[in-house]
C-alpha cells in the first residue's frame, strides 16, 4: 500500500503473514539494505492515520457509503443501458461500460469522455480497464457527497445520450 497510508507524508506498506515475512527474511539478510527501510516521523504519520480510521469508524462508515453509493449506481443503470456492471467493496467502486448489455462489448469512447466530462466539473475519477470507471473516493465521504457524485454522473451520462 502507498501514498494514502501516510495521509500526504511518504509511507508504504507491505503485509504479509509471519510464515511468509520469515521466509524472505531468511532467504534475503543480511544481503537485505535499504536506506528507504523507514523512519519514526513516517511511522508517527501511518499510526495518526490508523487512529483516525479507528476514532471515527472510518471502515464501517465507508462500508455503508460505498453500498449506498452502488445502490444509487445501479439506480442509474436502470435508466442508462451503458452501465453494464457495477462492483466493489467498501468505497472501491468499479463501473463497466458496455455498448451493448448483452454482447459486453467495452464503451471505450464513452469511458474516456465520461472521465473528461467529469473533471469538467471538478470530479476525478480513473479507469481500471479501458472501458470500466475506477471510483476510489475517500473513506470519510459519506450520503451527501455520493449524491452530488451521482448527479454529476447522471447529467454526463444523459448529455452522451
Amino acid at each position: 500500500m502507498g501514498k494514502p497510508v501516510g495521509n500526504g507524508h511518504p509511507l508504504g506498506v507491505v503485509i504479509l503473514s509471519s510464515a511468509l515475512m520469515k521466509r524472505f527474511l531468511d532467504g534475503t539478510y543480511p544481503l537485505l539494505f535499504s536506506t528507504f527501510g523507514g523512519n519514526t516521523v513516517a511511522c508517527a504519520a501511518g499510526m495518526a492515520v490508523l487512529d483516525v480510521i479507528e476514532r471515527e469508524s472510518l471502515v464501517r462508515r465507508s462500508a455503508e457509503t460505498g453500498e449506498y453509493l452502488r445502490h444509487e449506481l445501479r439506480r442509474l443503470a436502470e435508466r442508462y443501458e451503458i452501465i453494464g456492471d457495477i462492483r466493489g467493496r467498501g468505497m472501491m467502486t468499479g463501473v463497466e461500460l458496455v455498448t451493448d448489455r448483452l454482447t459486453k462489448k467495452p464503451a471505450i469512447q464513452q469511458a474516456d469522455r465520461l472521465v473528461e466530462d467529469l473533471l469538467a466539473r471538478n470530479i476525478l475519477i480513473g479507469k481500471g480497464t479501458p472501458n470500466t470507471l475506477k471510483l476510489r473516493p475517500p473513506l470519510i465521504w459519506s450520503r451527501n457527497e455520493v449524491d452530488v457524485f451521482i448527479s454529476a454522473f447522471d447529467d454526463c451520462l444523459r448529455a452522451q445520450r
